[in-house]
């Protein structure tokens, strides 16, 4: 009876997912992965966060807190942009897999994410305009993102004062033409 009963515990749960990890765009951090090989239909996900840890390692014991929005996800990704606001500490997730039989075994961030080194900066907003010969290309920073209203718009050159644009112009014809360039970051 025992045997049986520690090889159901072993091969009735879902299997956990296979991998889990964070991605960001302009400081929209999500966390994102893979259900396990051969997970059933009807198979939640469930995320628990460990949040705001510097450059030292976990303290053992440490509690992970359940991220109340990502508690049955049929979805594999879950927002945590609100869960890793502060830009100078570190974080970690983890995420398991629930099915009427029970949870699997947690499936761990394999690095601490940091938002601020992390995160790609999306494009920046470019306007374009005519006048006579001339064209004025207009390049703005792109936007913080923000999850809900409560805050004010930031954009991402105020997180990064030292971003910097490049802009390329491709001429195909180039007889007889001055090119004069001027760059403003807003």
């Amino acid at each position: 009876v025992f045997v049986c009963a520690s090889v159901c515990v072993s091969f009735c749960s879902p299997p956990m997912p296979a991998d889990v990890w964070f991605s960001s765009i302009n400081l929209q951090n999500s966390l994102h992965w893979l259900p396990g090989e051969h997970t059933p239909p009807g198979t939640y996900f469930r995320v628990e966060a460990l949040l705001g840890f510097g450059a030292e390692p976990i303290p053992y014991g440490e509690r992970w807190r359940v991220v109340p929005h990502c508690r049955e996800l049929e979805l594999t990704r879950c927002d945590l942009t609100n869960q890793t606001q502060d830009l100078e500490h570190g974080y970690f997730a983890r995420v398991r897999a629930v099915d009427r039989t029970g949870p699997s075994k947690w499936k761990k961030t394999q690095k601490r994410f940091d938002p601020k080194t992390d995160t790609i900066l999306g494009p920046p907003l470019v306007t374009l305009e005519m006048k006579g010969n001339s064209a004025i290309v207009n390049m703005k920073s792109p936007m913080r993102y923000q999850p809900d209203n409560s805050k004010p718009e930031m954009t991402m050159l105020e997180v990064y004062p030292q971003m910097a644009f490049n802009l390329s112009i491709r001429i195909a014809d180039s007889k007889n033409l001055t090119v004069g360039t001027r760059m403003v970051i807003e």
